[in-house]
């Protein structure tokens, strides 16, 4: 019998642990596999991690990493596939934002020959904030990065024991799984999903968050970003000459030297604000290079004893 291993990264209220472990107990149930379910608690402080103790007291298919800190859903999918020795692996959110029911639909669909399957968001029921956010972050992408991203799908998919044991082997300190699967080339599929609002409480991620994230899975996956501080630098340097030329035309025809000044001075300030993001590419760069140099590690799991666990 084949075996599956569902991977939920834990980042929320303790009310959706006991809600979507029961409605993934049933879909589990009714498929002929033998299943795993892998929580990796991201040091939750809302108390699912007491809640996910009650759990795997009474099943033992389920397994509990615990991390020391916050480190984040990139690191805690990582250490889901880790520690997953399936025959397919499940990567999904704790929030309900997507169906445990939708799991047949995608493992019937990697039966016919896949070694991945994406959920492909046909409805999507988020804020409108977070939507713009998020068109705006696959435009971006898919501008500068190498790898090109499907932007109707999220983690939740299903996964084959090829591509589970390749993503083992990547250390790369800035892990992004969608990212990494499609750079992997592996025979995909698409199955159309609904997602949900989230169940209760809020995202981890906000605006500040998110467009850090973003940043940095570009910058680690190609070097087309490198291109922005080229081009705008070119840019600055034709047109603060051609803002001195207007300047010393000016005052040679005894034009009002005040409204120059102040012109000049705006468009240096605009494009001195260019150059510091300029500066933040290339700094990014730099500490990404940094932390591979430094091989640090994605997560930190605690031991069994400092879980009080036998």
């Amino acid at each position: 019998m084949e075996t599956l291993a569902v991977i939920i990264p834990v980042w929320g209220e303790k009310e959706l642990v006991n809600i979507l472990y029961e409605r993934l107990i049933k879909v589990l149930k009714s498929l002929p596999v033998k299943y795993e379910i892998i929580y990796v608690n991201d040091a939750c402080p809302f108390g699912s991690g007491e809640e996910l103790d009650k759990l795997a007291k009474i099943d033992k298919n389920i397994k509990i990493i615990n991390f020391t800190r916050n480190f984040g859903e990139a690191a805690a999918v990582k250490a889901g596939i880790d520690n997953c020795n399936a025959d397919w692996a499940v990567i999904m959110d704790c929030d309900l934002q997507d169906s445990p029911e939708d799991i047949i639909t995608l493992y019937n669909k990697a039966k016919e020959g896949f070694n991945v399957v994406w959920g492909e968001r046909v409805e999507r029921k988020d804020k409108l904030s977070k939507k713009i956010f998020s068109k705006m972050f696959y435009l971006i992408n898919n501008m500068f990065s190498e790898i090109k991203i499907n932007k109707k799908i999220g983690s939740f998919s299903i996964i084959s024991r090829e591509v589970i044991q390749e993503l083992k082997k990547i250390q790369n300190y800035t892990f992004n799984y969608i990212q990494m699967v499609e750079y992997l080339g592996f025979k995909k599929a698409y199955v159309p999903i609904k997602k949900y609002e989230r169940a209760l409480g809020n995202s981890g991620y906000n605006f500040i968050k998110g467009a850090s994230l973003a940043l940095k899975i570009m910058v680690s996956t190609s070097n087309k970003p490198l291109l922005i501080p080229i081009i705008s630098s070119i840019c600055m340097f034709f047109l603060c000459a051609i803002c001195l030329t207007v300047l010393l035309i000016g005052t040679i025809l005894n034009s009002d030297d005040n409204d120059l000044l102040i012109w000049f001075i705006a468009i240096l300030l605009f494009f001195g604000g260019i150059l510091f993001l300029n500066l933040s590419i290339i700094g990014i760069y730099i500490g990404i290079i940094l932390k591979e140099t430094l091989s640090t590690p994605h997560y930190v799991i605690k031991r069994e004893k400092e879980d009080n666990k036998l």
